[in-house]
């Protein structure tokens, strides 16, 4: 049954990611709010034992997804707020009963010198925002090193993990130039294939290590 939930998810992401490339807006708002909810019914048929804090990481993700269709700044920031509980749990399932250690420390040094090229691009778009800023990327910082922990900890099993951590960390990169710099061409196609295959990596690490 998971396999058949897996082939639901590729195929309403392609259809999503075909309106994002082709601008048909109204395919493209209608089937983004499914994308998380497909994810969860898989964790729910693959993993055992379930995790409670992964399927509220993923309705976090849901929500955000919905605030995010909107374009107010009110919008986008509590979609913020939604994303950052979300990723604030993966950082806290990723760390749970493993030490930080082999190339942590260079792992977080090269994401933060990656962090400071996008603030220097962003910085003059972000008016007031800069706090908040600072703040989510201090938090994707340590998904991808919460992330790298426990794979070096615990193995291969959590190499999508990792993986998803880094597309994470591209798809929200990409989102703050596309707003606050300067267009990204084909923009939301490459934020939302980036996204799409962050939280199935992640997910797919939490159903089957």
């Amino acid at each position: 049954m998971a396999g058949g939930v897996i082939l639901v998810f590729v195929v309403l992401a392609v259809v999503h990611l075909v309106a994002c490339a082709t601008a048909k807006e109204s395919l493209r708002r209608a089937t983004k709010p499914l994308l998380m909810p497909v994810l969860v019914v898989f964790y729910l048929v693959a993993a055992s034992p379930v995790s409670p804090l992964v399927v509220l990481a993923l309705g976090l993700a849901t929500v955000g997804d919905a605030l995010l269709l909107g374009q107010t700044s009110r919008r986008f920031f509590l979609g913020g707020v939604a994303f950052v509980l979300g990723h604030g749990l993966y950082v806290a399932l990723f760390l749970r009963g493993v030490p930080l250690r082999g190339w942590a420390g260079l792992v977080a040094a090269v994401v933060v010198l990656v962090s400071l090229w996008v603030y220097a691009k962003v910085r003059a778009g972000l008016g007031g925002l800069l706090p908040g800023f600072i703040a989510y990327f201090a938090l994707l910082t340590a998904l991808c090193v919460a992330a790298y922990a426990r794979f070096a900890a615990l193995g291969w099993a959590w190499f999508p993990a990792m993986l998803g951590a880094a597309a994470f960390y591209v798809s929200d990169t990409l989102l703050s130039l596309d707003r606050y710099d300067r267009p990204v061409r084909h923009g939301t196609f490459w934020i939302m294939a980036t996204y799409c295959l962050a939280q199935s990596l992640i997910v797919a690490s939490f159903a089957w290590a």
